[in-house]
């Protein structure tokens, strides 16, 4: 669905992770990434491979222990539809795909 796979991996990763650090920072009072992650967000597909969409949203899935401790629970970070178009202007399949969920969630 992208021109450029790899590149938009990469873009998921830095948006998530910042998504996740607003979480960490408001709900956990984490300072660092250090202090919420067991192991760092790589841009690796397999990090990327379990999501969902919702009615203006594309929503991934991190379980408990897959980037964070157990305590802190599993991560659901969504980025919206209009900041996915922000994001990637130039794929144009992806966002007729975008637009085609907005007319099925209405």
């Amino acid at each position: 669905m992208f021109h450029d796979f790899d590149s938009a991996i990469k873009i998921f990763r830095y948006v998530v992770d910042e998504k996740l650090m607003d979480k960490a920072r408001k709900e956990f009072e984490a300072k660092t990434k250090s202090d919420f992650y067991l192991q760092e967000l790589k841009a690796e597909k397999k990090n990327f491979s379990n999501y969902y969409f919702k009615e203006n949203a594309l929503v991934f899935i991190y379980n408990p222990y897959q980037l964070t401790a157990f305590a802190y629970g599993d991560h659901h970070p969504e980025i919206t539809f209009d900041e996915l178009i922000k994001l990637f202007p130039k794929e144009t399949k992806f966002i007729n795909f975008i637009e085609n969920v907005r007319k099925i969630s209405l």
